[in-house]
């Protein structure tokens, strides 16, 4: 479960009571209690710099103190949103240091993704080339969407574990982590009621409290995350206002890619789909390209004649060369005799 929290992206899911080494109460007497409790309350608040100041001084000061390797866990996660380098030195130290620590499987698994990080980039793929009206243009083929998509799907899949309620960690485990960030008792509460809201889906009260925490800018990004997913199961009453005015409105990019995704997944009517995307898609500034070029994905995922015609025309009209190669990317991907036709014009230079 550490590997698959490295991988999904980074988004707080509220702050609370810290954890605590064995039971709280047996352990106030400790001396490093309280700066590992401040140092703890820094990692939930994504304050990386002050929490690792926090576990050097409780190491410095208490290094026999039973937070000793929880510290020293916390500290080398902290420098991992900061300097991955400095990070991987200290993630091979505690796993030196610390063989019995219940955090150990948690540091090999981050270890290991910071490794994957630090690797020199694997060769460039070959490129392919297209002939067309203007001469030689040179078209890369890329999959940085497609990998987002997977992780997007992902993180629905941990909250849907979560909604069927499937123990993902023994009883002494360290806390939880959704989304590569550490979840408080107080918040997996909050996520759990709120997955259990969704059950059965149909209700009109259970609805409208979603609606409003997915559309409370107040509320931690991945609570209003959980809230899309429960809303995307709902059947007689129509979520796709809410996913639309996400996506729409909200900064968050990883708020827009989920509510993205089920504007495209979620409606019956495949047409209406393709046409809020593309809206989408003309709201959206010239210069946010990867932006413009992740609505492809979604697009293409419908796959229907009007999602066709849209990336026919982008890949054939629009200035911007990189969502020109885009456009022709997904529509490969769609395939089928429309799509072939609209590439054989593109290549020909029509």
């Amino acid at each position: 479960m550490a590997l698959l929290a490295w991988m999904l992206g980074a988004v707080m899911l509220g702050a609370g009571a810290p954890h605590a080494a064995g039971a709280e109460g047996e352990q106030r007497g400790d001396p490093g209690h309280t700066l590992y409790k401040e140092g703890y309350e820094y990692v939930l608040d994504e304050r990386w710099k002050e929490a690792r100041e926090t576990f050097d001084e409780l190491l410095r000061r208490h290094p026999r103190s039973a937070y000793a390797d929880e510290a020293a866990y916390w500290r080398a996660y902290a420098l991992g949103h900061v300097d991955a380098r400095s990070a991987a030195d200290a993630y091979r130290k505690f796993i030196q240091a610390h063989r019995e620590s219940p955090y150990l499987d948690d540091a090999l698994a981050d270890l290991t993704l910071l490794e994957s990080r630090l690797a020199p980039a694997p060769p460039a793929p070959p490129r392919i080339l297209f002939h067309g009206k203007e001469g030689e243009q040179v078209i890369t083929v890329r999959i940085e969407q497609n990998l987002k998509r997977v992780q997007r799907e992902l993180q629905r899949q941990e909250l849907y574990t979560r909604r069927l309620r499937l123990p993902d960690r023994a009883p002494e485990a360290p806390p939880p982590r959704v989304f590569d960030q550490p979840v408080d008792p107080e918040s997996m509460v909050r996520i759990e009621a709120l997955m259990a809201i969704a059950e059965p889906p149909g209700d009109v009260r259970s609805f409208t409290t979603l609606r409003e925490v997915a559309l409370d800018r107040g509320q931690k990004p991945g609570l209003r995350v959980a809230a899309l997913e429960a809303l995307s199961s709902f059947e007689t009453i129509d979520p796709f206002p809410v996913f639309v005015d996400v996506a729409q409105r909200e900064t968050s990019t990883v708020l827009r890619s989920f509510a993205i995704d089920y504007i495209g997944e979620r409606s019956r009517d495949r047409d209406r789909s393709v046409d809020a995307l593309v809206e989408l898609y003309r709201k959206t500034p010239p210069g946010r390209t990867e932006e413009r070029a992740a609505l492809f994905y979604a697009i293409a995922d419908v796959g229907n004649d009007r999602a066709v015609d849209f990336l026919a025309g982008v890949a054939k009209s629009e200035k911007d060369a990189a969502l020109r190669s885009e456009a022709v990317y997904y529509l490969g991907t769609i395939g089928g005799d429309r799509a072939r036709t609209a590439l054989e014009e593109i290549v020909r230079g029509r």
